[in-house]
């Protein structure tokens, strides 16, 4: 039986670091095939022309080239401050950017404007592909948000709540993403609670693969709020791990069952495209090259039914916007982070071969 113990680790980080200059080649090979494609989102992450802008391969490549001569990467513990940076991750690698213009100046408004547009070009050439368009009509048959009646008593107080999100079938959509984009990776139902489980076997006795928090996510959907699971934690997992162990015991500290390996995503590439909350502050705003434009285009509807009562309508364009972009989220996020899951898989089993 396999136990994650300090042996196990010293042994994993070795091979990562072994391993680090293979990972880096792919990740310039998957530079050169996204350049040409919508792919080319997943490039902002490692470019630095923020000013003018500019996607340049050949400084993207350099940029690789440079962080593949730094330090790491190192185990530790889980993130003091964000969940969703490769700075605090417990894979840590040295990815350093030159910092961002700051908001307000030219700079940082030319920056973020044609940052919009990439991402706005990109998914509109997603979306010409009519093979991107059948795999998501065939999974996306719900809508995102519910409308309702109500009566007039509760109007101030759902005003207030904001969108009614139809979180049962956000729930369900999040489940076919991660099976289409994912498909190495099964739900495994008995290591799954409040947790949901996506595994693969490594050998009898070890499975690697990923997990979200489900319960926290309905509390954001039951909010008003939509996302994608804050971020999909990778692990390691043997045959004793029980599935009610407290996140804490492995998150925050050494646990020889199961093991966190941080962000689902690559860090040369994370994140691939804007995430979905992000998303849907832009696009309820954004008019191209027009970064100064703050009329929302999509608002809720109070239509009066009666005397006593009124129904909230929500925008079915916004909802629609919605669930396409969390398509194209999940398909840049599983194109980008395949030659971050083979790094991690080889080194793993590397490292068990050194120990057995």
């Amino acid at each position: 039986m396999i136990k994650f113990t300090e042996k196990f680790r010293v042994a994993f980080a070795n091979r990562l670091r072994k391993n680090k200059r293979a990972f880096y080649d792919q990740c310039i090979a998957q530079a050169d095939k996204a350049f040409g494609s919508y792919y080319r989102v997943i490039l902002e992450a490692v470019s630095e022309d923020y000013y003018p802008f500019k996607l340049d391969l050949k400084k993207i490549k350099g940029n690789i080239i440079r962080l593949m001569d730094l330090p790491g990467p190192y185990i530790q513990h889980r993130h003091k401050y964000s969940d969703k940076s490769f700075y605090e991750n417990e894979i840590k690698f040295e990815v350093h950017r030159t910092p961002f213009p700051q908001y307000g100046t030219k700079e940082g408004t030319h920056y973020r404007s044609e940052c919009n547009n990439l991402e706005y070009d990109c998914e509109s050439e997603f979306w010409e592909e009519e093979h991107n368009v059948s795999i998501y009509e065939a999974i996306s048959n719900f809508e995102c948000f519910i409308n309702t009646t109500a009566p007039i008593s509760q109007l101030n107080s759902l005003r207030e709540k904001g969108n009614i999100v139809n979180f049962d079938g956000w729930g369900k959509y999040v489940l076919q993403l991660i099976k289409t984009f994912f498909p190495d990776f099964t739900l495994d139902e008995k290591l799954s609670s409040r947790r949901l489980r996506f595994l693969k076997p490594l050998t009898d006795s070890l499975s690697f693969g990923f997990e979200f928090d489900k319960a926290n996510l309905n509390k954001i959907y039951k909010k008003g709020d939509i996302e994608l699971p804050e971020y999909f934690n990778l692990i390691l997992v043997n045959k004793e791990f029980k599935k009610g162990t407290d996140s804490k015991l492995y998150a925050q500290q050494y646990n020889e069952d199961i093991m966190s390996l941080g962000i689902l995503g690559n860090p040369l590439f994370f994140e691939p495209c804007y995430p979905l909350g992000a998303f849907m502050g832009i696009e309820n705003i954004y008019i191209r090259n027009q970064p100064g434009s703050y009329n929302f285009k999509y608002k809720r509807e109070y239509k009066e039914v009666d005397q006593g009562s009124f129904q909230i309508i929500h925008s079915p364009i916004y909802g629609e916007k919605i669930k396409r972009h969390a398509f194209f989220y999940m398909t840049c996020l599983s194109f980008s982070t395949k030659s971050y899951l083979d790094y991690l898989a080889l080194s793993i089993e590397e490292a068990l071969t050194e120990l057995t």
